[in-house]
């Protein structure tokens, strides 16, 4: 997925350790996050666009229902549906 200068592929455990300097350079506790915060995040975003749950399978490559698992919902959302 992602090319090292060497050509060589960056591994997960490569990818994770950078991706958590970047996270930590914002000055944000980085042990929170992990690859999969990536899976969450677009997962979320995608569901709160709106996007068909169809879309967000195909995009997440998921054939099952464990794609329910990476979707998070705020709960400034769920206040705004109380008031719908």
């Amino acid at each position: 997925m992602f090319i090292m200068p060497t050509g060589r592929a960056l591994t997960r455990t490569e990818f994770v350790k950078r991706l958590r300097e970047v996270i930590s350079s914002f000055g944000i506790n980085s042990s929170f996050y992990s690859g999969h915060s990536l899976r969450i995040g677009a997962a979320s975003t995608a569901a709160k666009a709106g996007l068909p749950i169809y879309l967000i399978k195909i995009l997440g490559r998921w054939s099952s229902e464990a794609y329910r698992r990476y979707i998070s919902v705020s709960s400034s959302t769920i206040s705004n549906a109380f008031l719908l």
